[in-house]
């Protein structure tokens, strides 16, 4: 990503940027290996949003969450700096309220969707299939 610096005081103007490949893997989600992460910004997320953003996309602690539970914090890491950082950067970016919204809210269904268990047994809705189950009723309530 390229600014120009000489735009508005202490105000960047994104004047190009380029693309590289970067494999986000689909299975990091869902599992990680021993001492490793998922996404930072779900630990992020977890640690800087503020008590009325946690509650309006229902977030759990950190170590309640399945998808995050393993390795929840590094000593060399403040995930609540890097929560406030993404939120900075996502104001460079022009980003609005609501599109900040709908991106923390895709967030959040990814962490909620760790309370949900598929099963093998088959369902009687359409004419079977896997069974889809939260692992924790109370928790998925809407």
């Amino acid at each position: 990503i390229d600014f120009d610096a000489r735009a508005a005081p202490k105000r960047l103007r994104l004047v190009g940027a380029s693309v590289e490949t970067y494999l986000l893997e689909r299975s990091r989600v869902t599992r990680q290996a021993e001492g490793e992460r998922n996404y930072h910004i779900f630990y992020q997320l977890l640690a800087g949003a503020s008590a009325a953003e946690r509650q309006r996309w229902r977030l759990l602690p950190a170590a309640s969450a399945p998808y995050v539970s393993g390795c929840v914090s590094v000593p060399t890491l403040d995930d609540a700096a890097g929560y406030a950082e993404f939120c900075e950067a996502l104001g460079t970016f022009d980003a609005k309220a609501e599109e900040r919204e709908a991106l923390f809210l895709c967030l959040s269904a990814l962490l909620h969707l760790g309370d949900v268990d598929f099963s093998e047994a088959s369902s009687p809705v359409r004419g079977g299939g896997p069974q889809v189950e939260p692992v924790d009723p109370a928790r998925l309530q809407v």
